[in-house]
């Protein structure tokens, strides 16, 4: 994969279109831990106020854990009570106001 190494833009936007060029047109998105974190990050920048990011495979413990994030370091989130069990709901209610040294274990 051959990839531009300097940006002025930021990495969020920059680093997936670089994968995305990569990638064939169809694939499997992986469910391991950190795949899902990026997703759920990148997702939240699209996420408008008021909007909702939805995961499911609750089952999973790497899904668990990136739920664990949400709930613990995500101010802007707020988590929404569902029936259904194998997923989990955040809205988003604020712009992201943590600063830049912001983490809470989880």
């Amino acid at each position: 994969m051959k990839m531009k190494f300097w940006s002025k833009r930021p990495s969020a936007p920059v680093l997936p279109e670089q994968l995305l060029a990569s990638l064939p047109e169809r694939f499997r998105l992986p469910l391991r831990f950190d795949d899902v974190l990026v997703d759920f990050v990148l997702s939240a920048e699209l996420c408008s106020h008021q909007g909702h990011i939805v995961l499911d495979d609750m089952w999973m413990t790497s899904i668990q854990g990136v739920v664990r994030f949400i709930r613990t370091n995500r101010l802007d989130f707020s988590e929404v009570l569902t029936p259904i069990q194998n997923i989990a709901a955040f809205k988003k209610v604020s712009d992201d106001q943590r600063r830049w040294d912001y983490h809470v274990s989880f």
